[in-house]
């Protein structure tokens, strides 16, 4: 396996007593360097994690540069995906970045997101 660039839609809430606003979840885009979607998706929840969120769904992931083939991608992400280094270097700190976030109140999440 080569280790790529990936992008997933990443909704998340904010660890029980970090909240970055009362009652908020937000969607990002994470970018992050992986071998397969397996690791890239083990990322990401490590990534969330260690910066204080909880994930509810990790949705559309794809490698960049496919994405970038097929649509046309936010400057904001382009942005945050340039920052990755270009091999893994085993520190998801420097191997994932997110994107800008947009919040939401927790109330209108879906039910089966709800529960998590």
């Amino acid at each position: 396996m080569t280790t790529q660039k990936w992008i997933a839609l990443v909704c998340v809430k904010p660890v029980e007593g970090r909240e970055f606003s009362p009652n908020r979840g937000a969607f990002v885009n994470v970018v992050g360097l992986a071998d397969d979607e397996e690791t890239f998706r083990a990322g990401v929840g490590e990534y969330c994690e260690l910066m204080g969120f909880v994930v509810l769904s990790i949705d559309n992931v794809d490698p960049l540069a496919e994405r970038l083939a097929r649509y046309e991608v936010a400057e904001d992400i382009v942005a945050a995906a340039n920052e990755l280094p270009e091999t893994a270097i085993g520190n998801v700190f420097d191997c994932f970045r997110f994107s800008v976030f947009h919040a939401f109140p927790l109330d209108d999440l879906p039910p089966n997101l709800k529960e998590t």
